[in-house]
């Protein structure tokens, strides 16, 4: 008999505190209040939510030290770990999990943090972010799908005032044993990755769950007022995004619904930036999807001069005059809109950094985009940037293959070369692409005459590459003296007995296989800075090491903390596809900016040699060639604005050379 598949089923723990007894501790007057909109909104959703929620009201007298609710509901670290595995114990495998906390946040030391709860005899205690991570990490190996949303923050030592501001002070008295089994020491339950430096100290191999936090390690999370009740900021564009997808029966990519609370907070919240870790493929409570759509990018109003922005600059290859599609936050991505119909057609006007003003165009008038909210989206039309990089097509039935976002047509009347040619190879009857030696790019495939998407499938390859080398040479040519002096850059090589050599800087750095590379990011400015880093790969691959570790889009670089630099360290090794040349080249690209901001819109999948395997890897790859890339890629500089939106871009070349079985032999450098 064929076994039953059992329906996925869905489980929340929701916790609300804003009764803290102790006297030198700050009540709050949202959390529970954030409690009761989560619990209100998942009983409305189709499925059936195995809902429990644990709250602790201010009490009506004063002058008591117990919330109003039944003990059995009281957010005490005894109610809240039975809970846990008491989940564990019923929930089967491919279940969901959603955990939602709002209440206070503290910091014992730098990146370990803990969670407030309240206790009975004294007055609250501490719920450690590493026993939190083990419950989550049960959770994984048991095949459940987990969320955790964190409506507080952990800056500790913040001056308390009547914001509301979700942290307090760690105190040693408040801890005590977690009740569970003893557990092994937390490093012993990391997974060897790329480098567990990136993540804070308690977060456990975060690739098997999700975790939306409130902001930043070293921001404060605020409540807000709305409707004269009190709310934390994060559970309020929460609720508010995920019941307008719900109103429009809408799914979207993570992406988009991170990037739209991302704007939302950059509005009405500047102080405050929600930061997003772990699994990308985890959908979060029904409303995201994991597919790859098209790239949308939030937009946003300014205040001040009731202008338009779009949230992505010089920094992001905007150029004056681009055109957008705009559309409102709860529209599907999974369908190609008839741009004719979009509710708004916008251009750019001034571009700064890392934002730029949206002004009228076409048919579109000032009342149309006076009824443009902070929050809805822009899909990109027309891209008119003089930075673009010149492709050559010879031969062939090339006349109906349009200029692409970073692509455009290479005339001979041009004074510079071509970066790629699209040639016809006779003797195989097939498309080939070249580079601007005309000779062939490995790894790349050839595409057949005689199939009836051929013109389709060479403009796919064109636009990835073309969009791979856009990326590679954004620059800001003139930072400003003042940001670039606030912070240092170091790029090592660790040894195998820990100790660090400096690399030299200049043209390729050579490694070898399973060489490690240390980069460390030190802030001497008085404001947080934010961090991006992608590996441009030898398939033609855009990916974010950031990302790759579960980390959100930036990492957030506190200030003057001159004790601690941000440390990330990754192998380096030559992929099976480039053994036989002996090296392979990858260019590490770093941003750093004042502000928040993403570039995962830039990411590429890998292109497969393989035709069979081209419809799944397109977009995505490279295979730098060789150092002539050095001389030849050309910079897409930004000539600075007059803004305070600052960015500064670095890109190391690093060559990594397979390693030779007899130590005597020389490091082979070219093919």
């Amino acid at each position: 008999m064929a076994e039953t598949m059992l329906e996925p089923c869905y489980w929340a723990i929701l916790i609300g505190i804003n009764f803290y007894p102790n006297p030198d501790e700050t009540h709050l007057r949202g959390s529970v209040h954030d409690v009761q909109h989560i619990q209100q909104f998942l009983a409305s959703e189709p499925e059936n939510w195995h809902t429990r929620s644990f709250t602790a009201s201010m009490p009506p007298n004063p002058n008591s030290h117990q919330p109003p609710e039944t003990p059995d509901i009281w957010p005490t670290l005894n109610n809240i770990t039975a809970c846990f595995r008491d989940t564990l114990q019923k929930a089967k495998e491919g279940d969901s999990v959603y955990i939602h906390f709002s209440g206070h946040g503290t910091t014992e030391t730098p990146g370990s943090v803990a969670l407030v709860l309240f206790d009975e005899s004294k007055g609250s205690c501490h719920l450690r972010g590493k026993d939190l991570a083990n419950f989550l990490k049960d959770m994984v190996e048991a095949g459940l799908l987990v969320t955790l949303v964190l409506d507080c923050c952990f800056s500790g030592g913040v001056l308390r005032n009547n914001d509301r501001i979700r942290t307090i002070d760690y105190r040693q008295t408040m801890d005590e044993p977690c009740p569970l089994e003893p557990r092994a020491d937390i490093q012993t339950l990391l997974e060897p990755i790329r480098d567990a430096n990136l993540l804070p100290d308690w977060i456990v191999n975060p690739r098997g769950y999700s975790i939306l936090s409130a902001c930043g390690e070293h921001e404060t999370a605020r409540e807000l007022t709305v409707h004269e009740t009190k709310c934390g900021a994060l559970s309020y564009f929460l609720i508010r995004a995920l019941s307008s997808l719900r109103k429009r029966q809408v799914a979207i990519t993570r992406q988009s619904f991170y990037e739209h609370l991302c704007v939302m907070f950059h509005a009405h919240c500047p102080s405050q930036n929600p930061m997003l870790f772990g699994n990308a493929k985890i959908v979060f409570l029904r409303s995201t999807t994991s597919k790859q759509y098209a790239n949308f990018t939030p937009v946003y109003r300014e205040k001040t001069h009731n202008c338009l922005r779009l949230d992505a600059g010089s920094a992001h290859g905007v150029s004056n005059g681009d055109g957008y599609a705009l559309y409102p936050f709860a529209t599907a991505e999974d369908v190609w809109y008839d741009v004719k119909r979009a509710p708004v057609r916008v251009k750019v006007g001034e571009v700064c950094g890392l934002t730029s003003e949206l002004i009228c165009c076409g048919s579109s008038t000032s009342v149309a985009m006076g009824k443009v909210e902070t929050g809805w989206k822009a899909k990109p039309l027309t891209q008119i940037s003089p930075r673009k990089i010149p492709v050559r097509l010879t031969g062939g039935d090339f006349d109906t293959i349009p200029e692409g976002p970073f692509l455009r047509l290479w005339t001979k009347h041009e004074g510079e070369s071509y970066m790629f040619n699209a040639a016809v190879n006779d003797k195989e009857e097939a498309y080939e692409i070249l580079d601007t030696s005309d000779q062939n790019i490995p790894h790349l495939p050839k595409i057949p005459r005689h199939r009836n998407t051929a013109a389709t499938e060479v403009c796919r390859i064109l636009d990835h590459l073309t969009t791979f080398k856009y990326f590679e040479g954004i620059e800001n040519r003139i930072p400003r003296p003042e940001f670039e002096n606030s912070f240092k850059i170091d790029l090592k090589m660790e040894l195998k007995d820990k100790t660090q050599v400096a690399l030299k800087r200049g043209g390729f750095i050579h490694v070898d296989d399973s060489d490690k590379l240390v980069l460390s990011l030190q802030n001497l400015g008085s404001q947080s800075l934010y961090l991006a880093l992608f590996d441009l790969r030898p398939s033609w691959e855009i990916c974010s090491l950031l990302h790759k570790e579960g980390n959100g889009d930036f990492k957030v670089i506190a200030p003057k903390v001159p004790e601690r630099k941000s440390v990330i360290k990754w192998n380096m090794s030559v992929p099976k596809s480039h053994q036989h040349h002996g090296f392979c080249e990858d260019v590490i690209k770093i941003f750093v900016t004042n502000r928040p901001t993403s570039f995962t819109h830039f990411k590429l999948r890998k292109l497969s040699a393989s035709l069979e395997d081209l419809d799944e890897t397109t977009r995505g790859s490279h295979t730098l060639l060789s150092e002539f890339m050095a001389e030849i890629t050309p910079q897409y500089r930004d000539t600075g604005d007059t803004t305070r939106e600052n960015w500064f871009s670095q890109n190391f070349l690093i060559r990594t050379s397979v390693k030779k079985e007899c130590p005597s032999s020389m490091k082979q450098n070219d093919e």
